[in-house]
């Protein structure tokens, strides 16, 4: 089995009615989780990096400085990758391959920091934002200058028609991809909120747990099928799929009412799996680097 522990790695803020149509005017905070997962043969792995320092350098110039403007972002020192995973005992080389649920600057901001990690994510998701201009990714949230310059080379670009990975999921998920063929990391097509978003459903010490990314923002929205405003809506990849995606999480969840459903900016969502952790799998309050990595 898998150990996961999620981070908030920074936050950035903005008005909770445009995540959740139903919701306040008022700003509020949107942390940027991202997880850090010990695979017992393959190491340490990455679930997205939340922000990282190169966020800021990134959004220095226009128009990448215009993202700042709409989401303005806190990140402290001691909540960036690197740090927790120092804080874990585990050096940045040490992490082996790094989840990139979709290109959003918010979800990579730090994979620079990770020289020996591989990056896996879905082809579609890489072909939709490589030939865009600056001011074309900038428009919907993808900051070239985040990704490093051998990125290409450390790339393990999926495909969802690649038989090599291919798998059946658990109702009412579909096909997804298995990514190191044991069972423990399945990657889930997830397109409706980004080109190529996948979520990974994992088999952890404390039972399965489904990191849904970007699918939805706030735990309200699986559970009672509540939509973002439709200015949001709008600027989804394709909005439909974005309902049918909200559908099958929230269909999963009437299923398996046990497994963990963590989006990528719900703070209520990483607290009760915090605390489940704390209360069902004491063992996992430490990390211990796996041998051989």
């Amino acid at each position: 089995m898998l150990r996961l522990r999620l981070f908030e790695g920074g936050y950035c803020t903005h008005r909770q009615k445009m995540a959740l149509r139903s919701g306040a005017l008022h700003t509020v905070t949107f942390p940027s989780i991202f997880g850090v997962i010990e695979h017992p043969q393959r190491g340490v792995i990455l679930f997205d990096t939340g922000y990282g320092s190169h966020f800021f350098s990134a959004t220095v110039p226009l128009p990448e400085r215009a993202y700042r403007w709409v989401t303005p972002v806190v990140l402290h020192s001691e909540e960036t990758a690197v740090s927790r995973l120092r804080q874990l005992g585990y050096r940045p080389d040490e992490v082996t391959h790094i989840i990139i649920s979709h290109f959003h600057g918010d979800h990579v901001s730090a994979l620079r920091d990770f020289p020996n990690a591989r990056f896996v994510f879905l082809d579609s998701g890489y072909r939709h934002v490589k030939p865009l201009n600056r001011l074309q990714g900038v428009s919907i949230g993808f900051l070239k200058d985040l990704l490093p310059p051998d990125f290409e080379s450390r790339a393990l670009a999926l495909s969802l028609s690649d038989t090599r990975y291919q798998v059946g999921l658990p109702d009412p998920l579909g096909d997804g991809l298995d990514l190191f063929q044991d069972g423990l990391i399945r990657l889930v097509p997830l397109e409706g909120h980004f080109a190529g978003q996948v979520g990974a459903l994992l088999e952890t010490t404390v039972g399965s747990v489904f990191l849904v990314a970007d699918a939805c923002w706030f735990r309200q929205s699986f559970e009672t099928l509540a939509l973002p405003h439709p200015i949001a809506m709008a600027r989804m990849y394709n909005p439909k799929q974005y309902v049918q995606d909200l559908e099958r999480i929230q269909a999963f969840h009437k299923y398996h009412p046990q497994a963990h459903i963590i989006p990528s900016h719900c703070s209520e969502s990483k607290a009760i799996y915090d605390q489940g952790v704390c209360h069902d799998d004491p063992q996992s309050r430490e990390f211990h680097a796996p041998t051989g990595i």
